[in-house]
């Protein structure tokens, strides 16, 4: 199979089975026009990777399983006539986890394409969403997706200026209280930003509110403000739920 031009990472948390299962049915009804790779990462979630080799893996299929640091575990397969796959399962089941996962994700195997595009879970892919993102990609944005905005709290926001990436960017204001834009959801990055990401200890730092469940996001968003990654905000031919409006992305700096 020739290097894929795109790769395609679903992110499941629990056994939400039902929606694990629309989103990777909506990828697979709705696959890229160029050939992909599928990256699938299950936090304390063995229903749906068990779901996910089963749909994905024809009998006879080798699976490559090894045991990685953090209660990890890595399957690799290929699809005959579709993407290779990789699965990792963290057994962890804290959701302070999840930005370790992200990490093994993105850093654990090479990834050969310019462009990943990450989906949780809950959200799904309309019929011409590769289409009108491939367009878009052409621009070489380095960042794109649904943008939120998240308040700071100012332990939060002492960490963040702590890390090795903060180069002293001020952070943004909304109605006097500061804060940070990032994607949650869904998003699409170069390939090569996501190596510069450094997560840091995300179980001490990040512990209250909308935080505790988006802090690797959170991070990412934080990181490409500081080094500059070009944005844009975008969902055409995503399906997000409700829950996912999580404010404008109308924010102003210091």
């Amino acid at each position: 199979m020739d290097s894929p031009n795109i790769t395609i990472c679903i992110h499941a948390a629990g056994n939400h089975l039902a929606e694990f299962r629309r989103c990777l049915e909506s990828v697979l009804a709705c696959p890229p026009d160029s050939p992909y790779e599928l990256r699938l990462g299950f936090q304390h979630a063995p229903k749906t990777l068990h779901y996910a080799i089963g749909r994905l893996c024809p009998d006879g299929t080798r699976i490559e399983r090894e045991q990685l640091p953090e209660q990890t575990e890595r399957f690799a397969w290929a699809v005959p006539g579709g993407p290779s796959v990789c699965a990792w399962h963290s057994s962890c089941p804290n959701r302070l986890c999840d930005g370790t996962l992200l990490a093994v994700v993105f850093q654990d195997t090479p990834i050969r394409s310019e462009y990943v595009v990450w989906l949780d879970e809950e959200v799904c892919v309309s019929a011409n969403w590769w289409r009108e993102l491939a367009q878009l990609l052409t621009r070489g944005i380095d960042y794109l997706g649904h943008l939120c905005w998240t308040e700071y709290s100012t332990a939060q926001a002492e960490m963040l200026q702590s890390q090795s990436w903060y180069t002293g960017v001020p952070f943004l204001k909304r109605d006097n209280r500061v804060g940070g834009l990032f994607m949650a959801g869904f998003f699409a990055a170069r390939a090569e930003r996501l190596l510069e990401v450094q997560f840091g200890n995300l179980a001490e730092a990040w512990i209250s509110g909308r935080a505790k469940r988006y802090a690797a996001n959170i991070v990412i968003g934080e990181i490409a403000r500081q080094r500059g990654w070009s944005q844009v905000h975008y969902t055409d031919g995503i399906q997000l739920p409700p829950h996912l409006s999580l404010g404008s992305p109308k924010a102003s700096a210091e």
